[in-house]
């Protein structure tokens, strides 16, 4: 399990770059807003993690978050740390982002889990066993987080690959999780 750790200094809200190309489609509340718009509702003023399936999809929303860019050639093993410095609502906020290359073992992530306050749950549309991964990473979650409720949110990456998209009971499986939640 790769996962991303971001903090934002001044207990500000940690963002997003704005960007109409990462957009929430399976929740009806979140549904054509920006990452950031339900982030900034959610995640204010707390520390959070970005938690995704094992898959390429992790360093790529990282680069795409540091560079505003896409890179398509970067090594997605490498563990690697990075401070970013953004500015959200006219503040400046630097917030540290911890790229694990899903080279952590169960106690190393749970220790992030405990440290996060918002966690945003990251899968790849293309690849219907990352899907699967959500709920038992969500249930991990409710246990360590016991007796608090914690915010999450899941995101579907790749949606531009709709074409590829493994869809087999989808709907059902996307309702089980926003039920538990």
């Amino acid at each position: 399990m790769a996962s991303f750790e971001f903090h934002c200094d001044k207990k500000e809200k940690p963002s997003f770059q704005k960007d109409p190309e990462v957009r929430m489609k399976n929740s009806p509340s979140a549904k054509g807003k920006t990452l950031e718009q339900v982030q900034e509702k959610k995640l204010k003023g707390k520390t959070g993690q970005i938690l995704v399936t094992p898959t390429e999809v992790a360093p790529a929303l990282v680069v795409r978050f540091l560079t505003k860019r896409f890179i398509w050639e970067y090594d997605p093993t490498l563990e690697s740390t990075y401070r970013h410095q953004a500015t959200i609502d006219d503040e400046v906020v630097t917030m540290e982002i911890l790229d694990t290359a899903g080279q952590e073992d169960t106690i190393q992530r749970e220790g992030h889990m405990r440290w996060g306050e918002g966690f945003v749950l990251v899968y790849d549309v293309t690849d219907r066993g990352s899907f699967e991964e959500v709920l038992p990473l969500k249930n991990i979650l409710d246990e360590i987080k016991k007796p608090k409720n914690v915010t999450l949110i899941l995101v579907g990456n790749k949606a531009d690959l709709d074409h590829s998209r493994q869809k087999k009971d989808n709907i059902q499986n996307n309702r089980k999780i926003k039920n538990e939640a």
